[in-house]
């Protein structure tokens, strides 16, 4: 199986993180993973996973650099917002099946399968961007979420929550709007007295 996505400090890493956690589940049971994506992906998020990997360079034809390199796949998995139906389309010449994994429904996809995990996310959203014959997997039951997460939020599940104590921040790899500091903020104005903890250093000083 072969996963297509990019991540940087412009990116983000919300691609890279949810094939990732797909990829690893797949993994575990006994799937064979590649990973094709820029250098500044694998500077970003991947120096400590142990996948095959694809680098990319600025081929205009990236399709066919993809399939010269890993020859036939079972599946592509897309998680990429600069790629759509013209890129799947050239993939199916190396690719047996293609998931696409999206959020925003503005472009036309050539896929078998199409995920997106966004609360009300509803097939119609998709009907024009895709072929009759694509299975679609829609809103938060089909949420990628890490193993630890879902831990959590079992744990949690069994608990009375009546206060709340500690509040977590986070963006993502990066928060170019440094809306970390904005929320801080509106942290400070409720009177809030407990915890808070933030994945990013802000950018700029309360």
């Amino acid at each position: 199986m072969l996963f297509r996505f990019d991540a940087s400090s412009q990116l983000g890493g919300g691609h890279a993180y949810r094939c990732l956690t797909l990829a690893n589940a797949l993994q575990v049971i006994g799937y064979e993973i590649i990973i094709a994506a820029s250098d500044d992906t694998f500077k970003t998020v991947l120096e400590t996973n142990n996948f095959a990997t694809v680098r990319l360079d600025n081929s205009s034809n990236e399709s066919e650099f993809i399939g010269q390199q890993v020859g036939r796949v079972n599946l592509l998995v897309v998680d990429h917002y600069e790629l759509d139906a013209d890129f799947e389309k050239r993939s199916r010449q190396w690719a047996s099946k293609i998931l696409v994994i999206d959020d925003l429904a503005d472009r036309a996809h050539d896929c078998d399968y199409l995920l997106d995990q966004t609360l009300g996310r509803i097939e119609a959203d998709y009907r024009m961007y895709i072929s009759g014959h694509c299975q679609c997997l829609l809103g938060p039951d089909y949420a990628l979420l890490r193993p630890q997460f879902l831990v959590q939020r079992t744990q949690h599940r069994e608990k009375s929550v009546k206060s709340i104590e500690n509040i977590f921040i986070s963006y993502g790899v990066n928060d170019p709007d440094n809306l970390t500091l904005r929320t801080l903020l509106g942290i400070m104005d409720t009177g809030f007295d407990g915890h808070v903890t933030s994945s990013l250093a802000i950018t700029h000083p309360i």
